[in-house]
């Protein structure tokens, strides 16, 4: 009974020229700019009809996240929680602190992930998910940079040969200059 619960509200929306939300088993979610008293009283009255009870309503008003299903809603556009934007702090700092190549590896990896996740709920196409999209390939540049140093330097000790600095180049090349052969 369910399904057809779900799409005689979608069709309910649909017909009050309000948007409708997102269902759960237990949940039903809709929005609008106004919804009316009857509209609340022909949903209740449909979910009765189908045998089940209606519970607890919320209204919510203002450009304040409304969150559905962990979603945060303002407006036109999608938010995360606010822990989420916490926890992507700490994933920054953990990244911008690590030292070594493993470290930025895992770290790096953490991040992106993380950020992506943000991506997908902001909308790539969405300013949110624009930025996001340039700060992941800032990170992928500089991991992949990493390991570019990471493998000259391993590169360099398996030859023997160690990096010089331009003062200790210059005066390799006047040494070699003096060699009287």
């Amino acid at each position: 009974m369910l399904p057809s619960l779900t799409l005689v509200t979608f069709l309910l929306c649909r017909a009050g020229d309000i948007s409708d939300g997102v269902y759960r088993v237990y949940d039903v979610t809709i929005s609008g700019a106004s919804i009316p008293g009857q509209f609340v009283a022909k949903v209740r009255e449909i979910i009765s009809s189908a045998g089940l009870k209606s519970h607890k309503l919320k209204y919510q008003t203002g450009n304040k996240a409304v969150f559905i299903t962990g979603i945060g809603v303002v407006g036109s556009n999608l938010v995360v929680p606010k822990r989420v934007e916490r926890r992507s702090k700490e994933l920054w700092r953990d990244f911008q602190r690590a030292v070594t190549l493993d470290e930025i590896d895992i770290t790096s990896t953490r991040l992106l992930a993380h950020l992506g996740g943000i991506r997908h709920v902001v909308g790539k196409g969405s300013k949110r998910g624009r930025k996001l999209s340039s700060e992941m390939n800032s990170i992928r540049q500089k991991r992949e940079k990493a390991f570019r140093q990471n493998t000259e330097c391993l590169r360099q000790e398996s030859s023997g040969r160690q990096l010089l600095t331009p003062d200790e180049q210059e005066a390799r090349k006047d040494e070699i200059a003096a060699i009287p052969f």
